[in-house]
Protein backbone atom coordinates (compact mmCIF):
# COMPACT_ATOMS: atom_id res chain seq x y z
CA UNK A 1 0.00 0.00 0.00
CA UNK A 2 1.21 3.94 -0.63
CA UNK A 3 0.70 6.72 -2.48
CA UNK A 4 0.22 6.89 -6.57
CA UNK A 5 2.01 11.18 -5.73
CA UNK A 6 3.43 10.77 -2.55
CA UNK A 7 2.38 13.55 0.13
CA UNK A 8 5.54 14.57 1.02
CA UNK A 9 8.85 16.33 -0.28
CA UNK A 10 10.69 13.38 1.29
CA UNK A 11 9.02 9.85 1.56
CA UNK A 12 10.89 6.85 2.47
CA UNK A 13 8.07 4.33 2.55
CA UNK A 14 9.05 3.25 -1.28
CA UNK A 15 13.00 2.19 0.02
CA UNK A 16 11.54 -0.09 2.91
CA UNK A 17 9.19 -1.42 0.32
CA UNK A 18 12.14 -2.43 -1.89
CA UNK A 19 14.28 -3.18 1.04
CA UNK A 20 11.90 -5.22 3.25
CA UNK A 21 12.42 -8.48 0.73
CA UNK A 22 16.01 -8.05 1.85
CA UNK A 23 16.25 -8.38 5.20
CA UNK A 24 16.63 -12.24 5.73
CA UNK A 25 19.79 -11.55 4.32
CA UNK A 26 21.03 -9.92 6.89
CA UNK A 27 21.31 -10.20 10.85
CA UNK A 28 17.97 -9.15 12.56
CA UNK A 29 16.90 -5.65 12.69
CA UNK A 30 19.66 -4.67 10.74
CA UNK A 31 20.13 -3.55 6.84
CA UNK A 32 23.94 -4.47 6.10
CA UNK A 33 25.99 -3.52 8.97
CA UNK A 34 23.45 -0.22 9.85
CA UNK A 35 20.72 -1.08 12.36
CA UNK A 36 17.48 -0.57 10.58
CA UNK A 37 16.31 2.46 13.57
CA UNK A 38 19.71 4.15 12.32
CA UNK A 39 18.48 4.06 8.32
CA UNK A 40 15.40 6.28 9.78
CA UNK A 41 17.31 8.58 12.00
CA UNK A 42 20.41 9.22 9.48
CA UNK A 43 17.72 10.07 6.80
CA UNK A 44 15.66 12.46 9.50
CA UNK A 45 18.75 13.68 10.13
CA UNK A 46 19.88 14.81 6.63
CA UNK A 47 16.88 15.89 6.04
CA UNK A 48 17.00 18.49 9.13
CA UNK A 49 20.38 19.65 7.75
CA UNK A 50 19.60 20.13 4.18
CA UNK A 51 18.54 24.10 3.55
CA UNK A 52 18.52 25.03 7.24
CA UNK A 53 16.47 28.39 6.40
CA UNK A 54 13.39 26.30 4.77
CA UNK A 55 10.44 25.47 7.83
CA UNK A 56 10.55 22.01 7.73
CA UNK A 57 7.75 19.52 9.50
CA UNK A 58 8.85 16.27 9.91
CA UNK A 59 7.52 13.13 11.28
CA UNK A 60 9.30 9.81 11.53
CA UNK A 61 7.95 6.56 13.19
CA UNK A 62 9.50 3.85 14.27
CA UNK A 63 8.22 0.67 16.15
CA UNK A 64 10.10 -2.36 15.03
CA UNK A 65 12.09 -2.47 18.32
CA UNK A 66 9.53 -1.36 20.99
CA UNK A 67 6.31 -2.99 19.60
CA UNK A 68 6.65 -5.98 20.51
CA UNK A 69 9.05 -6.16 23.62
CA UNK A 70 9.95 -4.10 26.46
CA UNK A 71 13.34 -4.85 25.90
CA UNK A 72 15.16 -4.07 22.96
CA UNK A 73 14.06 -0.27 22.46
CA UNK A 74 17.13 -0.03 24.88
CA UNK A 75 18.98 -0.93 21.87
CA UNK A 76 18.35 2.70 20.98
CA UNK A 77 19.52 4.45 23.53
CA UNK A 78 23.12 5.43 22.56
CA UNK A 79 22.34 5.89 19.08
CA UNK A 80 19.07 7.94 19.59
CA UNK A 81 21.79 10.21 22.29
CA UNK A 82 23.92 10.79 19.78
CA UNK A 83 21.18 11.92 16.87
CA UNK A 84 20.09 14.04 19.57
CA UNK A 85 23.45 15.72 20.47
CA UNK A 86 24.21 16.00 17.00
CA UNK A 87 21.01 18.53 16.09
CA UNK A 88 22.41 20.23 19.17
CA UNK A 89 25.78 20.80 18.23
CA UNK A 90 25.35 21.83 14.34
CA UNK A 91 22.68 24.24 15.86
CA UNK A 92 19.44 22.62 14.32
CA UNK A 93 17.50 22.53 17.42
CA UNK A 94 18.36 26.36 18.27
CA UNK A 95 15.30 26.90 15.89
CA UNK A 96 13.54 23.48 16.12
CA UNK A 97 10.82 22.03 18.45
CA UNK A 98 11.94 18.29 18.96
CA UNK A 99 9.08 16.05 19.96
CA UNK A 100 9.58 12.30 20.98
CA UNK A 101 6.44 10.44 21.53
CA UNK A 102 4.58 6.78 21.45
CA UNK A 103 1.43 5.87 20.43
CA UNK A 104 0.45 4.50 22.94
CA UNK A 105 2.21 2.26 25.53
CA UNK A 106 3.20 -1.36 25.28
CA UNK A 107 0.27 -3.70 24.69
CA UNK A 108 1.45 -6.99 24.42
CA UNK A 109 3.47 -9.68 26.04
CA UNK A 110 2.19 -11.09 29.27
CA UNK A 111 2.72 -7.25 30.91
CA UNK A 112 -0.25 -6.29 28.68
CA UNK A 113 -2.00 -8.87 31.24
CA UNK A 114 -1.63 -6.92 34.06
CA UNK A 115 -2.85 -4.20 36.19
CA UNK A 116 0.35 -2.08 35.75
CA UNK A 117 0.39 -3.00 32.13
CA UNK A 118 -3.41 -1.50 31.13
CA UNK A 119 -2.39 1.34 32.53
CA UNK A 120 1.03 1.34 30.35
CA UNK A 121 -1.19 0.97 27.22
CA UNK A 122 -2.75 4.23 27.82
CA UNK A 123 0.10 6.14 28.56
CA UNK A 124 1.75 7.13 25.94
CA UNK A 125 5.45 8.60 25.92
CA UNK A 126 5.70 11.88 25.37
CA UNK A 127 9.08 13.87 25.19
CA UNK A 128 9.18 17.94 24.14
CA UNK A 129 12.69 20.26 23.85
CA UNK A 130 12.41 23.70 22.97
CA UNK A 131 15.01 26.10 21.46
CA UNK A 132 16.66 27.68 24.62
CA UNK A 133 15.30 31.37 23.31
CA UNK A 134 12.13 29.91 24.26
CA UNK A 135 11.13 30.45 27.45
CA UNK A 136 12.74 34.21 27.35
CA UNK A 137 10.58 34.92 24.53
CA UNK A 138 7.32 33.28 25.54
CA UNK A 139 7.17 32.82 29.41
CA UNK A 140 3.56 32.76 29.39
CA UNK A 141 3.16 29.58 26.94
CA UNK A 142 6.31 28.30 28.31
CA UNK A 143 4.81 28.76 31.97
CA UNK A 144 1.13 27.69 31.02
CA UNK A 145 3.30 24.20 29.00
CA UNK A 146 4.62 23.63 32.31
CA UNK A 147 1.66 23.18 34.92
CA UNK A 148 -0.16 21.32 32.20
CA UNK A 149 2.05 18.64 32.49
CA UNK A 150 0.53 18.05 35.74
CA UNK A 151 -3.42 17.76 33.99
CA UNK A 152 -5.05 15.38 31.70
CA UNK A 153 -4.10 15.82 28.28
CA UNK A 154 -4.37 13.93 24.88
CA UNK A 155 -3.00 13.93 21.14
CA UNK A 156 -5.48 16.09 20.06
CA UNK A 157 -3.81 18.61 22.35
CA UNK A 158 -0.82 17.77 20.41
CA UNK A 159 -2.37 18.87 16.99
CA UNK A 160 -3.77 22.07 19.33
CA UNK A 161 -0.46 22.90 20.10
CA UNK A 162 1.45 22.73 16.64
CA UNK A 163 -1.38 24.72 15.07
CA UNK A 164 -0.30 27.47 18.07
CA UNK A 165 3.49 26.96 16.66
CA UNK A 166 2.52 27.91 13.12
CA UNK A 167 1.47 31.72 14.42
CA UNK A 168 4.44 31.77 16.49
CA UNK A 169 6.57 34.78 14.94
CA UNK A 170 8.99 35.10 17.54
CA UNK A 171 8.17 38.44 18.67
CA UNK A 172 7.55 38.99 22.53
CA UNK A 173 4.39 40.69 21.53
CA UNK A 174 3.22 36.95 20.63
CA UNK A 175 2.95 35.88 23.78
CA UNK A 176 0.06 38.05 25.02
CA UNK A 177 -1.94 35.71 22.88
CA UNK A 178 -1.43 32.79 25.27
CA UNK A 179 -3.05 34.70 28.11
CA UNK A 180 -6.36 33.39 26.87
CA UNK A 181 -7.09 30.29 28.27
CA UNK A 182 -8.29 27.03 25.99
CA UNK A 183 -12.43 26.59 25.40
CA UNK A 184 -13.20 24.29 28.13
CA UNK A 185 -15.59 22.59 25.76
CA UNK A 186 -13.16 21.74 23.25
CA UNK A 187 -12.01 18.44 22.54
CA UNK A 188 -8.36 20.06 21.64
CA UNK A 189 -6.48 22.22 23.63
CA UNK A 190 -3.46 23.79 23.44
CA UNK A 191 -0.74 22.83 25.57
CA UNK A 192 0.46 26.15 25.57
CA UNK A 193 -2.98 27.41 27.44
CA UNK A 194 -4.05 26.66 30.70
CA UNK A 195 -6.12 23.86 30.35
CA UNK A 196 -8.75 23.37 32.83
CA UNK A 197 -7.57 21.48 36.18
CA UNK A 198 -11.12 19.44 36.53
CA UNK A 199 -10.78 18.26 32.90
CA UNK A 200 -12.28 14.46 32.43
CA UNK A 201 -11.78 11.92 30.10
CA UNK A 202 -15.41 12.55 29.47
CA UNK A 203 -14.54 16.08 28.49
CA UNK A 204 -11.54 15.48 26.31
CA UNK A 205 -13.44 12.65 24.52
CA UNK A 206 -11.61 9.56 25.93
CA UNK A 207 -13.79 5.98 26.07
CA UNK A 208 -14.24 5.19 29.42
CA UNK A 209 -11.90 1.65 28.68
CA UNK A 210 -9.41 4.29 27.94
CA UNK A 211 -9.49 6.28 30.67
CA UNK A 212 -6.31 5.74 32.96
CA UNK A 213 -7.65 8.46 36.01
CA UNK A 214 -7.23 6.65 39.15
CA UNK A 215 -10.62 6.85 41.38
CA UNK A 216 -10.40 7.62 45.44
CA UNK A 217 -12.77 6.13 47.01
CA UNK A 218 -13.24 6.53 50.95
CA UNK A 219 -12.60 3.37 53.37
CA UNK A 220 -14.23 2.75 56.97
CA UNK A 221 -11.42 3.64 59.39
CA UNK A 222 -12.12 0.88 61.28
CA UNK A 223 -12.06 -2.09 58.53
CA UNK A 224 -9.38 -4.58 59.09
CA UNK A 225 -7.53 -3.33 55.89
CA UNK A 226 -7.32 0.18 57.00
CA UNK A 227 -6.23 -0.95 60.83
CA UNK A 228 -3.31 -3.23 59.24
CA UNK A 229 -2.28 -0.17 56.90
CA UNK A 230 -1.72 1.76 60.12
CA UNK A 231 0.61 -0.76 61.96
CA UNK A 232 2.48 -1.40 58.79
CA UNK A 233 3.04 2.01 58.59
CA UNK A 234 3.84 2.87 62.28
CA UNK A 235 5.88 -0.29 62.13
CA UNK A 236 8.01 1.19 59.65
CA UNK A 237 8.69 4.42 61.58
CA UNK A 238 9.48 2.67 64.75
CA UNK A 239 11.17 0.63 62.66
CA UNK A 240 13.37 3.44 61.28
CA UNK A 241 13.71 4.71 64.93
CA UNK A 242 15.00 1.58 66.51
CA UNK A 243 18.34 2.28 66.56
CA UNK A 244 18.15 5.68 68.09
CA UNK A 245 15.38 4.84 70.85
CA UNK A 246 17.57 6.89 73.57
CA UNK A 247 16.03 10.21 71.66
CA UNK A 248 12.88 8.91 69.81
CA UNK A 249 10.46 6.71 71.33
CA UNK A 250 8.55 3.85 70.55
CA UNK A 251 5.15 4.97 68.73
CA UNK A 252 1.35 3.25 69.54
CA UNK A 253 -1.66 3.62 67.17
CA UNK A 254 -3.49 6.54 69.08
CA UNK A 255 -6.15 6.75 65.92
CA UNK A 256 -6.99 6.48 62.59
CA UNK A 257 -8.09 9.65 61.34
CA UNK A 258 -8.72 9.26 57.86
CA UNK A 259 -8.48 6.34 54.95
CA UNK A 260 -8.69 6.33 50.99
CA UNK A 261 -7.77 4.04 48.05
CA UNK A 262 -6.73 4.80 44.93
CA UNK A 263 -7.77 2.36 42.08
CA UNK A 264 -8.61 2.35 38.64
CA UNK A 265 -11.86 2.47 37.09
CA UNK A 266 -13.81 -0.62 36.48
CA UNK A 267 -14.10 0.11 32.19
CA UNK A 268 -10.23 -0.31 32.34
CA UNK A 269 -9.88 -3.62 34.66
CA UNK A 270 -12.48 -4.97 32.20
CA UNK A 271 -11.12 -4.46 28.90
CA UNK A 272 -9.71 -7.16 27.06
CA UNK A 273 -9.88 -5.70 23.54
CA UNK A 274 -11.07 -3.20 21.04
CA UNK A 275 -14.11 -4.81 19.17
CA UNK A 276 -13.76 -3.11 16.33
CA UNK A 277 -11.14 -1.22 13.73
CA UNK A 278 -11.24 2.34 15.87
CA UNK A 279 -10.99 1.34 19.29
CA UNK A 280 -14.20 2.73 20.25
CA UNK A 281 -16.24 -0.58 20.78
CA UNK A 282 -14.50 -2.79 24.03
CA UNK A 283 -14.56 -6.23 24.89
CA UNK A 284 -15.13 -5.89 28.49
CA UNK A 285 -14.75 -9.74 29.22
CA UNK A 286 -11.15 -9.73 31.13
CA UNK A 287 -11.45 -10.97 34.31
CA UNK A 288 -8.19 -10.27 35.83
CA UNK A 289 -9.35 -7.94 38.60
CA UNK A 290 -7.27 -5.46 40.70
CA UNK A 291 -4.07 -6.52 41.85
CA UNK A 292 -2.73 -3.59 43.71
CA UNK A 293 -4.54 -0.50 45.53
CA UNK A 294 -2.86 2.56 46.95
CA UNK A 295 -3.98 3.20 50.34
CA UNK A 296 -3.51 6.70 51.65
CA UNK A 297 -4.00 7.21 55.49
CA UNK A 298 -3.63 9.57 58.20
CA UNK A 299 -3.25 8.06 61.97
CA UNK A 300 -2.29 9.69 65.43
CA UNK A 301 0.20 8.38 67.34
CA UNK A 302 1.52 8.56 71.27
CA UNK A 303 3.64 9.23 72.80
CA UNK A 304 3.38 13.35 71.38
CA UNK A 305 0.12 12.86 69.67
CA UNK A 306 1.87 12.75 66.13
CA UNK A 307 0.37 13.21 62.96
CA UNK A 308 1.22 10.55 60.20
CA UNK A 309 0.45 10.39 56.93
CA UNK A 310 1.58 8.21 54.16
CA UNK A 311 0.10 6.23 50.97
CA UNK A 312 0.69 2.56 51.07
CA UNK A 313 0.69 -0.18 48.11
CA UNK A 314 -1.60 -2.96 48.66
CA UNK A 315 -1.10 -6.27 46.76
CA UNK A 316 -4.56 -7.74 46.90
CA UNK A 317 -2.92 -11.56 45.76
CA UNK A 318 -0.07 -11.62 47.62
CA UNK A 319 -1.79 -10.18 50.71
CA UNK A 320 0.91 -7.61 51.90
CA UNK A 321 2.01 -3.85 51.89
CA UNK A 322 4.82 -1.85 50.66
CA UNK A 323 5.97 1.64 51.42
CA UNK A 324 8.16 3.27 49.72
CA UNK A 325 9.60 5.59 52.28
CA UNK A 326 10.93 8.89 50.09
CA UNK A 327 6.75 9.49 49.04
CA UNK A 328 5.62 9.31 52.86
CA UNK A 329 5.32 12.86 54.91
CA UNK A 330 5.08 13.33 58.94
CA UNK A 331 2.53 15.60 59.58
CA UNK A 332 3.98 17.45 62.93
CA UNK A 333 4.85 20.71 64.12
CA UNK A 334 8.32 20.27 62.66
CA UNK A 335 6.93 18.59 59.48
CA UNK A 336 9.49 16.03 58.76
CA UNK A 337 9.25 13.53 56.21
CA UNK A 338 10.27 9.83 56.63
CA UNK A 339 12.86 10.14 54.42
CA UNK A 340 14.31 12.90 56.38
CA UNK A 341 14.41 11.28 59.42
CA UNK A 342 17.74 9.47 59.00
CA UNK A 343 19.25 13.50 57.85
CA UNK A 344 17.67 14.15 61.30
CA UNK A 345 19.34 11.68 63.43
CA UNK A 346 22.90 11.89 61.81
CA UNK A 347 22.92 16.01 62.35
CA UNK A 348 22.27 15.22 65.77
CA UNK A 349 25.28 12.87 66.26
CA UNK A 350 26.83 15.13 64.35
CA UNK A 351 26.12 17.78 66.54
CA UNK A 352 26.83 15.63 69.61
CA UNK A 353 30.17 14.71 68.44
CA UNK A 354 31.29 18.31 67.76
CA UNK A 355 30.02 19.37 70.94
CA UNK A 356 32.41 16.25 72.64
CA UNK A 357 34.74 17.54 70.57
CA UNK A 358 34.72 21.32 71.45
CA UNK A 359 34.67 20.32 75.15
CA UNK A 360 37.78 17.97 74.81
CA UNK A 361 39.30 20.77 72.99
CA UNK A 362 38.54 22.83 76.39
CA UNK A 363 39.77 20.87 78.43
CA UNK A 364 43.56 20.00 77.00
CA UNK A 365 43.45 23.65 76.61
CA UNK A 366 42.51 24.41 80.43
CA UNK A 367 45.17 21.84 81.25
CA UNK A 368 47.95 23.55 78.96
CA UNK A 369 47.60 26.87 80.25
CA UNK A 370 47.83 25.24 83.90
Amino acid sequence: MGFDKPPVDYYLRPYYIAAEAHFKKFLKYCIGSIPRHKIISNYVRNIMKAKKEVPKFIFSFHSELSHDSINLIQGMDVDLEDFMKDLEISGILNNTVLIVMSDHGHRFSTIRETQQGKLEERLPFMFFRFPTWFEKVYPTAYRNFIENKKILTTPFDIHKTLMDILHMTGLETDDQEFKIPNNSSSRQMSLFRIIPENRTCAMAGIEPHWCACLSWKNLEINSAIVRRAAYELINKVNDITHTNRRACAELMLSRIISASSLYPKEALMKFKKSSDMDGRVPDLSDKGGITHVIIQITVETNPGMGHFEASLQYDTKQDDFRINVRNKIILSKKGLSLSQINEAFAFRILKSVELMLMAFKRTVLTRIHR
